[in-house]
């Protein structure tokens, strides 16, 4: 019997356990979130109090002082690696009070969610709890921490879906919003641009607005500084973080110079993105739809990017969901979506309400892969487990404590950046063995799932199920 997307779904008793657990947890984990460092979120609000006070928001002299004020410690400074059309939003987030305008974030990033899961169930006809729980998984890291990246998700999701549509100014206004971050962005817009004629003047447009939005928000002198000092910056800064899972983080850590690990890692994002493309035109030419090779192209970017964090890596989710709606007898397909799914970063990297809420939204994913409950929650057993195992054995968390207790506190000139502080505490908190896991993962799951896009690619030339 051929299993349609609409039978990946976990059965009811199945999603009456998962919503208890779910429910049981949810009081822990908001009170979590509230009392937690949202150390992205006090970066974006800093930045934003610069902006509104009229000062340059990538230096130390800064934003210092306000993340001090917030709860950081006085030896360190959390640096902005945004571009300036984004200072408009970080800027309106400042108007209020922090914990306010945390707390309005964190509405909107669950809006931004919310809108993420019905892009990609319109894109896949999946079952909306699978797709649901899928999305929070990989999300989990940017609600603990404040992230945007659910905004940029959202863009994205929705682009694949306008794309796919032949919606072309739809599409471009919906990847002006996945500029926000423009290392992934990036290789939606040029996928998007080669392979739909209709898009081109639409792109140039949105790209023109995000231009005039950084103009308006931030002085020239300031944007030639974020493209010629911070952005650069940023980058040697977390050449030797543990946490780092980019391209140039690992060549460092192979033996390779500054220079020389960033000059590899941009040739192998061009790489993986040419070979995403390609793989997308194929499954565009299997499925239909040129929304398979921005998928496509993203997801394979990420493997080349010189810089990634734990929580970019749902941006390659659309594609695995793509895969699993057009080919749900796969096996192939459905264990490489299941690794891909799996926050295997964040599960080694936290413990507590923050790391056992996964274990709710594992159950409905695994349930809806596996016909047996009880294999269902021997996988989440077996995942949890090896998780709490692995957190105890590479002390990450302990490493970054240690790392930030030992910095000096120091004055710095005017002019420096905000990533010098950051760079030392960067250098400082290595990790070998918690390099090795985050990486390891990443890498692993991200692998799987381009091995299993090739094997699709080259299939058969014709439509066997759109994802329309």
């Amino acid at each position: 019997m051929t299993r349609s997307p609409d039978r990946l779904r976990p059965s009811l008793p199945i999603l009456v356990v998962a919503a208890v657990l779910l429910c049981a947890m949810l009081p822990f984990y908001v009170r979590d979130l509230a009392q937690g460092f949202r150390i992205d979120f006090v970066a974006y609000w800093c930045a934003g109090s610069a902006v509104l006070h009229h000062q340059d928001p990538y230096l130390d002299a800064s934003v210092h002082q306000c993340n001090v004020e917030l709860g950081l410690i006085h030896s360190l400074t959390l640096p902005i690696a945004h571009p300036p059309y984004v200072m408009p939003v970080f800027a309106a987030l400042a108007l209020l009070p922090e914990k306010i305008s945390f707390a309005l974030w964190c509405a909107v990033l669950l809006a931004c969610f919310v809108s993420t899961v019905l892009a990609l169930c319109r894109l896949t006809r999946l079952d909306w709890t699978l797709v649901a729980a899928a999305t929070y998984l990989l999300l989990l890291p940017s609600f603990e921490f404040g992230q945007l990246v659910p905004i940029a998700l959202c863009g994205f999701c929705w682009a694949l879906v306008f794309v796919r549509d032949e919606r072309p100014w739809a599409a471009a206004a919906a990847l002006g919003i996945a500029a926000a971050m423009p290392n992934f962005a990036e290789a939606a817009w040029i996928a998007a641009f080669l392979c739909s004629p209709k898009i081109r003047l639409p792109l140039f447009a949105a790209g023109a607005v995000l231009v005039l939005i950084g103009v308006a928000s931030i002085h020239w002198p300031t944007i030639l500084e974020y493209a010629g000092a911070a952005l650069p910056a940023y980058g040697r800064s977390e050449l030797t973080a543990f946490w780092q899972l980019g391209s140039a983080a690992t060549l460092h850590a192979a033996g390779l110079s500054d220079a020389a690990a960033l000059r590899v890692a941009y040739a192998l994002l061009a790489a993986f993105v040419a070979a995403g493309i390609y793989a997308g035109l194929q499954l565009s030419r299997r499925f239909g739809g040129a929304h398979w090779v921005v998928a496509a192209a993203v997801a394979f970017g990420i493997v080349g990017s010189p810089y990634v964090h734990e929580s970019d890596i749902v941006l390659a989710l659309p594609l695995a969901l793509m895969l699993l709606s057009s080919l749900p007898d796969s096996k192939l397909v459905r264990t490489a979506a299941l690794i891909v799914v799996v926050p295997w970063q964040h599960l080694t990297n936290d413990v507590g309400v923050q790391s056992a809420i996964a274990i709710p939204l594992l159950l409905v994913v695994a349930a809806a892969f596996f016909s047996r409950a009880i294999v269902a929650a021997a996988v989440v057993a077996a995942i949890s487990l090896s998780s709490l195992a692995l957190y105890r054995v590479l002390g990450s968390a302990e490493a970054q404590t240690s790392a930030a207790q030992t910095l000096p506190v120091r004055v710095l000139p005017p002019n420096a950046l905000a990533e010098v502080r950051w760079t030392e505490f960067t250098e400082n908190s290595r990790s070998v063995k918690g390099a090795f896991a985050y990486r390891l993962f990443a890498y692993v799951a991200l692998g799987s799932l381009i091995a299993v896009t090739f094997l699709e690619a080259g299939g058969e030339k014709r439509p066997l199920r759109s994802t329309a």
